[in-house]
């Protein structure tokens, strides 16, 4: 009996890989790549690393230095393509280091579950829920930072909580491994003030300044090279891609703070639900607002999780990051909040853990009905979990195979069609670099322009085409995949014919994949167009 329970968390653990991992071994050619947009950034600048042309967006125009995301990932990348510099298959050896990462973060969460009063299979079995959320199995099959990030992330936040009876040495450990989560995703940056605060507030000052020296270094090494090798932003395109600051000055401002606010709180409360009912959350109606009250329940939970363990690192941090995503130049999507999930997890669990000691104390119809709520919804939760991860999450894959091949076949062909000096506007347009070696950019709009959602405005600023101040654009790919971040299908259908009205393009060759125009040369220079591109999954 002794034997099983030393074994039981290990297998726990083990069970919270298996859905990433199978829907990876199903899905081995990754078809969903490029659908993220961020992914093909992280590969394209890990080639770039590789082939020796260093850290930059080689399919701009100006090939500016990378300065937006962190670098770590993309060394891996790197990495990967010295050994095997054969693309698209080598994108199969960059998830390895995910599924590393994986193992790590659970083992990371299982500890910290028991710091927070878990026995160990309790504390296994919560960790193996947070791998098993639909969002956590779709980017750990993904050429994303989230699980590396995470993995970092909660080793930290471990050693910072035990370093209150350990001593010094493992704050600054625990300060590293900060500094390599910082180098992962810029959204960790929120801990380097956290952690030491929460430490000053207990009195431990050589805890924080031990913290400090480890994590330092390496993050101002990184903010300085980032201040020294930014491009100049002369036009919105380069603005999107080097610098989140200037996006954020150019949308948030006193006039628009309070709407930014309003409809960013909708949309974080909106994610906190999706990421329990996977594809359950609707846009309007009764159900749209029913479904947020988990939101609600699990930040609830969380305040009354660190109240009752006094465990503060991981809320204080969360609580800096979410009041940051308020005001964030774009509505934050899950994916932005992917990092809070084992927060989130336990503090539904405590949340419905206290309602069900209510129940419990309660006699009568108001006992029954809270007990009978907390059963049906997590039956619910475990419905959503595994049609996810059976039903959504395949169908998706299945649907962007279809999506990948198209895109091969149209691709070949722009590269035969195109000059190799051309220079390519397309909403998938690191995509389009990776598999054309040809330069490219994306039309960029206001993010303003989401505050509030103005369709017409939205749809006008697409269909002007802009140029980049550093090159005009030769050509333009009209895809059937592209702006579905931004506009439902009936607006987009709209906006590919008012381009293909346009008198100063030359449709030159369609396919499944979209349709090619050329710019006419009495068009071809000294247009003025503005707007920004807010693409909404770009993350911090």
């Amino acid at each position: 009996m002794t034997g099983i329970r030393r074994l039981l968390p290990w297998l726990l653990l083990l069970a919270g890989v298996v859905p990433a991992l199978s829907l990876f071994l199903q899905f081995p050619d990754l078809p969903h790549f490029g659908n993220f947009h961020d992914d093909t950034v992280y590969v394209q600048s890990g080639m770039a690393i590789a082939t020796g042309q260093g850290y930059r967006l080689i399919h701009l125009p100006q090939k500016p230095f990378q300065t937006k995301y962190p670098p770590l990932y993309s060394l891996w990348i790197a990495l990967v393509w010295k050994i095997w510099p054969v693309f698209p298959e080598n994108l199969s050896l960059v998830i390895a280091l995910n599924f590393a990462a994986l193992a790590g973060l659970l083992f990371s969460l299982w500890r910290w579950n028991q710091l927070l009063g878990f026995p160990p299979w309790g504390a296994a079995l919560l960790a193996s829920g947070v791998a098993c959320l639909p969002v956590f199995v779709y980017l750990t099959a993904s050429v994303m930072t989230e699980v590396l990030f995470l993995a970092l992330f909660a080793s930290a936040i471990l050693l910072l909580e035990r370093s209150l009876e350990t001593g010094v040495r493992t704050c600054a450990l625990a300060g590293l491994l900060a500094s390599l989560a910082c180098l992962t995703r810029s959204a960790g940056m929120p801990i380097l003030l956290t952690a030491p605060a929460c430490l000053l507030l207990l009195r431990r000052w050589r805890h924080a300044a031990a913290f400090l020296v480890g994590a330092l270094p390496f993050v101002a090494s990184w903010q300085a090279w980032v201040w020294q090798h930014a491009a100049p932003a002369d036009d919105w395109i380069t603005r999107y891609y080097i610098s989140y600051g200037q996006m954020e000055r150019l949308t948030v401002g006193v006039d628009n703070a309070g709407l930014v606010v309003y409809q960013n709180l909708d949309s974080m409360l909106n994610s906190f639900a999706e990421m329990f009912l996977f594809g359950s959350v609707d846009s309007s109606g009764l159900w749209h607002h029913t479904v947020r009250l988990v939101g609600v329940a699990a930040i609830a939970g969380s305040i009354r999780l660190a109240w009752q363990t006094r465990r503060w690192q991981y809320p204080a941090y969360a609580l800096v990051f979410a009041t940051l995503m308020l005001f964030w130049h774009c509505p934050p999507d899950l994916r932005l909040f992917a990092h809070l999930a084992p927060l989130l997890v336990l503090g539904l669990w405590f949340e419905c853990r206290h309602i069900w000691r209510l129940a419990r104390c309660r006699k009568g119809m108001t006992g029954m009905l809270a007990a009978g709520s907390v059963l049906a919804f997590g039956a619910y939760l475990g419905c959503s979990i595994v049609h996810a991860r059976l039903v959504a999450l395949p169908a998706l894959e299945r649907l962007a195979r279809v999506e990948m091949a198209a895109r091969r076949t149209g691709y070949a062909a722009i590269r035969q069609i195109t000059p190799a000096n051309a220079t390519l506007l397309s909403d998938q347009d690191v995509l389009l670099s990776l598999n054309t070696h040809r330069s490219a950019y994306r039309t960029i709009h206001s993010p303003r322009l989401f505050y509030p959602i103005q369709k017409d405005r939205i749809r006008a600023a697409f269909a002007a085409l802009p140029d980049s101040s550093i090159r005009p654009w030769d050509y333009v790919l009209v895809g059937r995949f592209d702006w579905r971040h931004e506009l439902d299908a009936e607006d987009r259908e709209k906006l590919r014919r008012e381009i293909e009205s346009r008198s100063d393009l030359e449709l030159v060759w369609r396919g499944d994949v979209g349709s090619l125009y050329r710019r006419s040369a009495l068009h071809a220079f000294g247009r003025k167009t503005s707007g920004v591109n807010l693409y909404s999954p770009a993350a911090p």
